[in-house]
């Protein structure tokens, strides 16, 4: 992690709300800004371009723990769950769903009922968990289907500090030889470095300061002083000053970027994408 990142700010209130502004999730998605021992904390976010139209269904997922179901309205591409309402505000709502703790099935089920994905899971107390979904969603191994504990020790007190990891979850990618990308900033270059498809980063402290900036997924190169101009650039989001109504981040609080889609195509609505979500 650069020492002396900054400069990340918002996306505008638009996409936020195009991708799940709208739902409406009745059960289990209080949010949670303090940890409770008595429960794990779930966030499910649906991130895999291909796996539905694989199995033949739609992508219309439910989600489901100890035979109770968690979401209200069902999570389409791109869409995920519990959702943020607005993430400038000191109060947060529906960052993560309440789980019970201990030895869990959690269960993704498809529009068709007999398409149902399990997870064994040992949910611990007070832990937050991301399920990140991908088309390696059939693999036996969750660091493939990329189960994240989202352990970022404590929220920085700090106004002029927040939280950052990223992730690659792309399904596909274009190199033949060579997958690994970094995530860059217009403004302060390489934020991450030579991470590989289904890995992710820890959480890591970046400062704070009123500044535009775009990022972007590049190929990784040896040498990575190389400006953006002599890279290959993947993908990108633009990230506006906190002048809009509704914003996306703030200083205090913890976020994930993440590389998803299809990472053969650069259009259309699979193609590979630089998202993020709220964690904290």
């Amino acid at each position: 992690m650069k020492k002396n990142y900054r400069n990340l700010f918002c996306l505008i209130a638009i996409s936020l709300f195009t991708f799940f502004g709208c739902k409406k999730d009745v059960i289990s998605d209080a949010g949670y800004d303090y940890v409770d021992d008595n429960h794990a904390y779930i966030k499910v976010i649906s991130a895999a371009p291909y796996y539905a139209s694989s199995i033949g269904v739609t992508d219309s997922i439910d989600v489901y723990q100890a035979g109770s179901k968690l979401t209200g309205a069902s999570i389409g591409y791109g869409g995920l769950f519990p959702y943020s309402i607005n993430p400038t505000s000191t109060n947060i709502n529906n960052l993560y769903s309440q789980a019970t703790i201990g030895k869990q099935n959690l269960f993704l089920l498809y529009a068709d009922s007999s398409s149902r994905i399990i997870y064994n899971m040992n949910f611990e107390g007070g832990k937050y968990y991301t399920f990140l979904l991908t088309d390696s969603l059939n693999s036996t191994d969750n660091s493939k289907r990329m189960v994240l504990t989202d352990d970022w020790s404590t929220v920085t007190s700090d106004t002029n500090q927040f939280k950052i990891r990223f992730v690659n979850a792309v399904s596909k990618d274009s190199a033949i030889s060579q997958t690994a990308v970094d995530l860059y900033s217009a403004n302060d270059g390489v934020i991450f470095s030579n991470q590989s498809q289904f890995t992710s980063t820890s959480f890591a402290a970046a400062n704070y300061l009123s500044k535009n900036d775009t990022f972007y997924v590049t190929r990784t190169v040896s040498d990575q002083t190389l400006p953006l101009s002599k890279r290959t650039v993947l993908a990108k989001l633009i990230v506006p000053t906190q002048s809009f109504t509704v914003s996306g981040l703030v200083s205090k609080r913890v976020y994930t970027f993440y590389y998803y889609g299809n990472g053969t195509i650069a259009s259309g609505a699979k193609a590979r994408t630089l998202g993020y979500y709220i964690n904290q």
